[in-house]
Formats: C-alpha cells, sequence, structure tokens
C-alpha cells in the first residue's frame, strides 16, 4: 500500500484537483461501507499555505458561493438548527431524524455549545490570549456518545480543530474521520479556513498554514464520472486572475451579528434588499458582499430570478461563481 505524501499548494483549488485524480487513477481500495461503492485513500494530508484561497475556482464544477458562506454561518451561530441550512442546501434534509435539528454535522452547536453549555471559541481565544506558545488550543467536535445511536444517518466526520501559534501567525490543523473529495472536501475546507481567518482576526495577528488530516478520503460511485471529467478539463488555479477577497483585520463579531440578523429576515422573506439599503448597513465592505449573496439567495428561492442592481454590486470573483451556478436565474 502506498504511502501518502502530504501535499503542500498556495490555493485549494489546485490540491482539490489533486486529491480527485489521486482519488480516480491511484486509489489504495474499492469498499462500500454502507452499501455505498467508493474509491478510498488513507490517511489523505495537505497543507495550504493561503487558506484565504479557500474555493475551486473552475467554472465546470459550478460551486455554490452562497452555499459555501452559508454553511460557514451555520457554524458560526452556533446553531443545529435543520431550517438555517436546508434552505441554502435542501440536501441536507436525508440527514435529520427529527425534521428539525442535525446532530452530527451541526459543528457551531459543538463548537459554542458543547453539551449545552461550552464554549470552546472563547475558551480557545483566552488560550490563545494568555499563552502564545500553547498547544492546548483545541476545539473537540465529534462526541463519543454518537457510538450508541442506532442507525446513526448523520454522523460526525470531523474530530477536532486545533490552533498554533508560531513565529506571530495563527496555524490551524483540522483532524477528520472520513471526507468526500468531491462533495464534502469543497465545503469542508472553505469553512474551516473560514473559521481560521476567523480566530486570526479576532487575535490581530497574521493567518499562517492550514492543515487537512483525513484518516479516509472517499470518491463515491456517483461522483466517478463527474470527477474524472473534471481533471481532465481543469487548468491550474494560475490561470485564473480572481483572488478570494480577505478579512478586515479586526473583531469581526460585531458585524457578524449584524449579518446574522439579515440573514435570517431574508431566509423567512421578511426582506428584500435594495443596494441603497446593504451599502447603508454599519458593517464592512465584506460584509455587505456577504449579505448581497445573501440577498441574491432570496432573490432565487422566492423571485426566481437574480436582479440585475444585486449581481452588479458583487464583486467580479462572486459575479464570476454565481454566473456559473445559477446562470437561468440571470436577469437578463
Amino acid at each position: 500500500m502506498e504511502e501518502n505524501e502530504i501535499y503542500k499548494s498556495d490555493n485549494f483549488h489546485d490540491i482539490y484537483l489533486h486529491n480527485l485524480e489521486k482519488h480516480i487513477n491511484d486509489y489504495m481500495f474499492m469498499n462500500s461501507p454502507r452499501g455505498f461503492e467508493q474509491k478510498e485513500r488513507l490517511c489523505t494530508v495537505f497543507k495550504l499555505t493561503n487558506p484565504v484561497e479557500r474555493v475551486c475556482y473552475e467554472s465546470e464544477r459550478r460551486s455554490n458561493i452562497i452555499h459555501l458562506f452559508a454553511e460557514a454561518l451555520w457554524y458560526l451561530k452556533g446553531t443545529n438548527s435543520l431550517d438555517f441550512i436546508a434552505y441554502y442546501c435542501p440536501a441536507m434534509k436525508k440527514f435529520s431524524k427529527d425534521g428539525k435539528t442535525l446532530l452530527g454535522s451541526a459543528y457551531g452547536d459543538k463548537i459554542f455549545h458543547w453539551l449545552g453549555h461550552l464554549n470552546q471559541w472563547d475558551c480557545v481565544y483566552k488560550q490563545l490570549l494568555e499563552d502564545k506558545d500553547s498547544k492546548r488550543a483545541v476545539i473537540n467536535i465529534r462526541n463519543p456518545e454518537e457510538m450508541e445511536i442506532e442507525d446513526n444517518i448523520d454522523a460526525t466526520c470531523t474530530l477536532s480543530l486545533q490552533f498554533l501559534i508560531r513565529d506571530e501567525k495563527l496555524h490551524m490543523f483540522t483532524m477528520m474521520r472520513a471526507n468526500d473529495v468531491y462533495v464534502g472536501a469543497l465545503s469542508d475546507v472553505f469553512a474551516f479556513t473560514f473559521l481560521h481567518e476567523l480566530m486570526a482576526t479576532q487575535l490581530n495577528i497574521d493567518i499562517g498554514d492550514y492543515y487537512h488530516m483525513v484518516s479516509s478520503t472517499h470518491l463515491y460511485k456517483p461522483n466517478y464520472e463527474a470527477a474524472e471529467n473534471l481533471v481532465k478539463k481543469c487548468s491550474k488555479r494560475e490561470t485564473y486572475s480572481y483572488h478570494f477577497p480577505k478579512l478586515p483585520r479586526q473583531d469581526n463579531w460585531k458585524d457578524l451579528n449584524v449579518v446574522f440578523e439579515y440573514e435570517e429576515k431574508l431566509r423567512l422573506n421578511q426582506i428584500h434588499l435594495s443596494i441603497e439599503e446593504i451599502e447603508a448597513l454599519n458593517v464592512d465592505k465584506y460584509w455587505k458582499q456577504v449579505v448581497c449573496l445573501l440577498n441574491i439567495q432570496n432573490e432565487i428561492t422566492y423571485r426566481k430570478k437574480i436582479e440585475k442592481e444585486s449581481f452588479n454590486y458583487l464583486l467580479e470573483l462572486y459575479q464570476y461563481m454565481i454566473k456559473n451556478k445559477f446562470a437561468s436565474f440571470m436577469d437578463e
């Protein structure tokens, strides 16, 4: 059995394509856990030296930038509500036993309300403030009590998140028991590097390297053909002119609370925002762009079209990604 290397890149785009290619052409095992055929590799590890570059830019992949941000916001709000995430990703409904909550994949509930009372995020932040050389800044995600749940349809994939400050930079280490390299990795890496960057801004230090370590990475059979086509057609990151925006160097929680307020109102169709109203929000321009993306999801869901003024307000990168994913909703 071939040993995996630690693959390193300054962008997730190239890492994503590399991991897909390895699972197509150089997989270690073919098996069917719970009846789902997959090509599997063990001990997949990669190092992302610029965690801000957290997306796959290829138009063929049609990444949903709204869903990517929404999942990160879902974690940061600290909720296990199905309604929140299912609005952006209806497929999540199949992982809820009670039709109201998610247990395994609701990482935010575990991060901010472990066992109903412990805010692990605050604990890690305080630990790093008190001792910048600490090795104890760890957020646990998987609850061992899951093993007692019969026919668990939402088993936690992520085990822990660890933060280390070295050479005045914040490094982050994600440990996972399993990761789907075609679907899950896109949203997981986006969300975890977003948490990484957010913690760095809260600590007011530079962001360092992001490490992603997985015991079992896998490519499921329904995605074999799509993954093969993607690897054949995709170009390296250097061929794209876009750059993912950086979070403002500030404690972003005040702005985040405003975003949470408007996210809920837009999701429930209680409001629809004009560009003038978005511009008037008392948040950084970074977060105004996120609110505009959430506003566009409101238009897609309830109006069945993306309005020109909303689209034109977006950064060029976000326009590119919205066109790739939602061309049929574009207001011509």
